[in-house]
């Protein structure tokens, strides 16, 4: 997966909510899940997570992240 930014500002430091849903599309499960790397400006950074509950579909949002200026910017 990744998580990117279209914005003059980085996120050195990302937390998603990531939701396990059942077939039709109900959440069963909510863990939050920490991004290990850093969102540069106007890019995305990758990560990998192994659900703790296994569904045929997850959702995955944006619960908090430090947007800050970097860069020179």
């Amino acid at each position: 997966m990744s998580i990117s930014t279209r914005r003059a500002k980085a996120a050195p430091a990302c937390v998603l909510l990531l939701e396990t849903l059942d077939a039709t599309g109900t959440p069963i499960s909510r863990e939050i899940v920490y991004v290990d790397s850093e969102v540069p400006l106007y890019n995305r950074a990758y990560f990998e997570v192994r659900p703790n509950t296994p569904g045929p579909a997850y959702r995955v949002t944006v619960y908090s992240a430090d947007w800050g200026k970097m860069g020179g910017l």
